[in-house]
């Protein structure tokens, strides 16, 4: 008898702010190239093409009580990525211009951090975006 794992409530959680991000991109005209990019040196959350740029989506889901807790939150996108999370999404960036034969100078390429909250009792998300995220 096969026995299947349940979910991690965090992994719940991360994998519907990933369901919101992908209709939030879509909503403002972004063309989703690839979800949940995976390869040996790191995962990218969303690839995905906006005019001439191709943007690499990192995704944060929170959950929250209610949206009145956004406005105390204090906090700086990047301090939303660790060190290591930052060289291999590097590392899963260079991997995917490779595979994919494209040339770095060739193309616009941006960051994005998308943070969706996810309000506990209503099932609404509101969601904060962040241009150009350092590495």
């Amino acid at each position: 008898m096969l026995k299947l794992k349940k979910m991690a409530e965090h992994n719940k959680i991360g994998k519907i702010g990933e369901e919101v991000a992908v209709k939030y991109l879509l909503s403002k005209n972004f063309l989703i190239l690839e979800k949940n990019y995976n390869c040996k040196v790191g995962e990218l959350d969303i690839i995905c093409k906006k005019e001439d740029s191709l943007i690499f989506v990192e995704v944060k889901s929170k959950k929250i009580r209610n949206f009145k807790e956004i406005e105390n939150l204090d906090f700086k996108p990047e301090d939303n990525m660790s060190y290591m999370k930052k060289i291999k999404m590097k590392k899963a960036i260079r991997h995917y211009l490779l595979i994919n034969k494209i040339q770095e100078f060739s193309i616009c390429i941006e960051v994005i951090l998308l943070i969706v909250f996810l309000e506990e009792n209503s099932k609404k998300a509101k969601i904060r975006l962040y241009r150009d995220v350092i590495l």
